[in-house]
């Protein structure tokens, strides 16, 4: 008698977790924006380049979507993981981008001198760009 209790118990049970289960896996299966950059520093930080690369593009399709600072903060991963990997003309693009979004965003204080002077020259060149120079008008010469 008490191992069909036990057994009906079980069914009620697994009953509730499929029926109300969709709505919770369906949560659980979106990742938030606040996931996917967290997902890709800690990969990046665990020196899972390739891993880190391949959650950045995955969020690639909802970049649009995401923050300001949030969208920096995957281009500027993007860029760490592939310096990292060697691709530097790639990681110049990624810098670039993340640069666009945020100038002042910073590099992360353990990151190779190498890595922290090339996000700082990409730095000045974008800041020399945005800043025209000032071009006095015209003086008219006296009749």
């Amino acid at each position: 008698m008490v191992a069909m209790r036990v057994w009906w118990a079980l069914v009620i049970s697994a009953g509730c977790v499929l029926f109300t289960a969709p709505e919770v896996w369906a949560e659980q299966g979106t990742t938030s924006e606040t996931d996917v950059v967290n997902d890709a520093i800690d990969a990046y930080n665990d020196l899972r380049m390739e891993r880190a690369l391949e959650i950045i593009q995955s969020a690639e399709p909802t970049l649009a979507e995401l923050p300001d600072d949030r969208r920096a903060l995957l281009f500027l991963y993007r860029g760490l993981c592939q310096a990292s990997l060697g691709r530097n003309e790639e990681a110049d693009a990624s810098f670039r981008s993340a640069l666009e979004i945020d100038l002042e965003l910073a590099v992360p204080p353990d990151e190779s001198p190498v890595v922290v002077q090339r996000v700082d020259a990409l730095r000045e060149e974008l800041r020399s760009a945005t800043t025209d120079p000032v071009v006095p008008d015209p003086v008219e010469p006296p009749d």
